[in-house]
């Protein structure tokens, strides 16, 4: 091609009777408008593949939505589209619904031009798309486990919108269906619950009080403020300003000498559980031999709330979401192994119908970084100006991915959920969790997070009861 137009160029510069003029002007005109041509068959290929995406994502969206009146469906589509399709703009759209429980989505667009429009040809792009509605169960033969974070960085508002956005999934769930579903709180540590104290794969010492000897000063005076302005606290990784005057210096407390007494501390097993360690085998991030090692109860201090096993019952579900409270830092990788855990069929819970070929899920939501690390069985806060302390939580960072290949290796769906983390590290880490990169939500205020708890919820329901016919 290429050395033919420059023997065309060749003969018009050394013509001098000007007839190839007229011959390079009508074949110019030929090969320009069959360049034309191509380019704008290849524009309006792609934009007619780009509106067919659309449509079968907003038909899916609808049918899975419940709502079954013709009219609120097509707004239904039209603010789907809008909102999701930037910049697509539907000239016609209908839907119709056949005998067989298909549901017909149609519509046409205006396509951009780079041609035709100058050549008065002004096409319409269309495309349609079809789908089987199944039964009014919105989710179906499903084992989902919500692994939530309820670190104290989550208090107040935080734990009210994720109580929020757990529950309107959960009332997508049909009551008494072949639905299960799971829910591990986590902190610095999981809670498995005190009904499993003497359960075959857990070892929890006797509670016990000792009395301990210590030094006790009688105060003449608290401590007074003698600066004020902006206070700014860290908590669970996630950086908090305190709004209006705030004391950053103090005169200390002034107190009288001292005396020696002693007190009673109890050790009382409150349901936390360490991670798996025995001498030089490193079991925290494996998910077998609970007969040979078994997991140590931790003899004092609060994690949260329980975990709850798979059930089918919403009433305990919801009841287990409101019951939600905060406490303590964050280490991710207790609330992934128990949410694998929760997901077995195998001790220490027996819920999980994988082998059944049930659809297994896992959703993954915090709202900071790993804050701890493990020491041994232990998990310790870290200190940022700590070298040692540093590692330990690069490893931390590791362990959560580690643990979330695991699930995915164990055929296990994996979401997660980003919640208000400015944490680039953090947030690339929960997306590399997800099992695709259309399964990660970054939430950056209450509405977003309650849409990513809807949107899974419609994702589940897509391959459970509704699928694209054509």
């Amino acid at each position: 091609m290429y050395k033919t137009i420059q023997n065309i160029f060749t003969k018009y510069k050394t013509d001098e009777a000007g007839n190839f003029s007229i011959m390079f002007a009508v074949s110019m005109i030929a090969l320009v408008t069959g360049v034309a041509a191509a380019i704008e068959f290849n524009s309006l290929y792609s934009q007619k593949e780009t509106l067919q995406r659309h449509l079968d994502a907003a038909l899916l969206a609808v049918v899975s939505s419940g709502i079954d009146k013709k009219d609120d469906q097509l707004e239904y589509v039209k603010k789907y589209i809008k909102e999701n399709s930037y910049g697509i703009e539907l000239k016609t759209v209908k839907i119709d619904h056949l005998a067989s429980s298909e549901v017909v989505l149609s519509a046409t667009i205006k396509p951009d031009f780079y041609f035709s429009g100058v050549l008065g040809i002004v096409p319409s792009i269309a495309a349609d798309s079809a789908a089987f509605a199944g039964e009014a169960e919105v989710i179906n033969s499903v084992d989902l486990v919500m692994v939530l974070d309820t670190t104290e960085s989550m208090d107040g508002a935080k734990i009210i919108a994720l109580r929020q956005a757990a529950n309107t999934l959960i009332d997508t769930i049909p009551d008494g269906g072949d639905v299960q579903v799971g829910i591990v709180p986590f902190s610095n540590y999981v809670n498995v619950g005190l009904n499993n104290r003497n359960a075959p794969w857990i070892n929890v010492d006797p509670d016990y009080s000792t009395v301990e000897t210590y030094n006790r000063r009688t105060k003449i005076s608290g401590p007074t403020c003698r600066g004020s302005g902006e206070n700014v606290d860290i908590r669970d990784g996630v950086a908090y300003t305190s709004s209006g005057n705030v004391c950053n210096s103090y005169n200390p407390a002034v107190y009288g000498p001292s005396t020696q007494e002693t007190r009673t501390v109890d050790y009382v097993w409150e349901g936390c559980v360490f991670s798996r360690h025995a001498g030089n085998r490193d079991l925290h991030l494996s998910d077998d031999q609970y007969d040979i090692y078994k997991i140590n109860g931790r003899p004092r201090g609060s994690c949260g709330e329980a975990l709850l096993p798979l059930t089918n019952k919403k009433a305990d579900m919801t009841a287990h979401i409101n019951s939600l409270v905060v406490d303590e830092d964050t280490y991710m990788p207790a609330g992934i192994m128990w949410g694998r855990r929760v997901l077995s069929s195998h001790e220490p819970f027996t819920g999980g119908r994988k082998a059944e070929g049930v659809r297994q899920v896992m959703l993954l939501m915090t709202d900071g970084q790993n804050s701890m690390h493990r020491w041994g069985q232990s998990h310790n806060s870290s200190d940022a100006n700590d070298p040692q302390d540093v590692e330990l939580l690069a490893k931390t960072n590791e362990d959560t991915h580690t643990l979330c290949t695991l699930a995915k290796t164990d055929q296990i769906e994996v979401y997660s959920i980003a919640f208000e983390v400015n944490d680039i590290v953090t947030r690339n880490l929960l997306k590399g969790c997800a099992s695709e990169l259309s399964m990660f939500y970054d939430a950056q205020n209450s509405s977003q997070l309650l849409k990513a708890f809807e949107d899974i919820s419609g994702k589940l329901s897509e391959s459970a009861s509704v699928r694209l016919t054509r």
